[in-house]
């Protein structure tokens, strides 16, 4: 998440480069003692950044087993969204508005997820911002599927890799392929699920990430595994 969020938030590519790098060692306490120590910044602009930053981190401890992130991601994000209120910056504050979406997806909040996440994909449309609009289509996405619309959510994640597609962003087009997979799997569309995971997987390798093609390996695993069932009967 952090690599593809790094496409619109060129403000703190720096933080964002050294918050990942501490993700990808699972050092979560420097990870937050990074992010946590640039949310003191006196301009707005880059505290919202820092802010983002915090929430970044927050989902990714609450996908991991036994971990609590989601109301630490959920206070972030808000913080996020007025201080680029405050710093007059609407790519950041529809940035955070989509982490607050993330945040209530975790947290089983439904509405409020849709209502967040579809005004966060409304203002980046307003924006002209490729990567920013498909990462608000993800968070819809995560939201139509805590829904149970997962039809929608197919819909939503297939917009996101499209526009990154024509963007030319791979590590983008990953992150909405994931999001897809996840729709996929909601909806029981095995064959395309598979199809996106084997092309994360692929992005990956080209990338020579290997953290990257074990997500891509990890997601075509739960699709064949999720399709057997299926052709068991279970």
């Amino acid at each position: 998440m952090t690599e593809f969020y790094d496409a619109f938030a060129a403000d703190a590519a720096d933080l964002n480069e050294k918050v990942a790098a501490a993700l990808m060692k699972d050092n979560f306490e420097e990870a937050t003692r990074l992010a946590e120590a640039a949310t003191k910044a006196k301009d707005p602009k880059a505290e919202a950044a820092a802010q983002r930053m915090v929430a970044i981190i927050g989902l990714v401890k609450a996908g991991r087993p036994g971990m609590d992130g989601a109301s630490d991601a959920l206070k972030a994000a808000e913080k996020s969204v007025e201080a680029s209120k405050k710093a007059k910056n609407p790519a950041g504050e529809a940035a955070g508005a989509a982490l607050v979406a993330m945040a209530q997806v975790c947290s089983k909040s439904e509405e409020a997820a849709l209502k967040s996440a579809e005004g966060a994909v409304e203002q980046f449309g307003k924006l002209s911002s490729p990567a920013g609009e498909a990462f608000a289509l993800c968070a819809l996405a995560k939201a139509y599927i805590l829904s149970g619309r997962n039809q929608k959510a197919f819909e939503c994640a297939t917009k996101a890799v499209s526009l990154m597609k024509d963007a030319s962003d791979l590590k983008g087009e990953a992150f909405a392929l994931h999001a897809q997979v996840e729709a996929c799997l909601a909806s029981k569309k095995y064959s395309d699920g598979g199809q996106a995971a084997e092309r994360i997987f692929e992005i990956f390798s080209g990338l020579g990430d290997s953290f990257g093609q074990g997500i891509g390996k990890m997601l075509s695993a739960e699709v064949n595994v999720a399709n057997d069932c299926k052709q068991d009967g279970v």
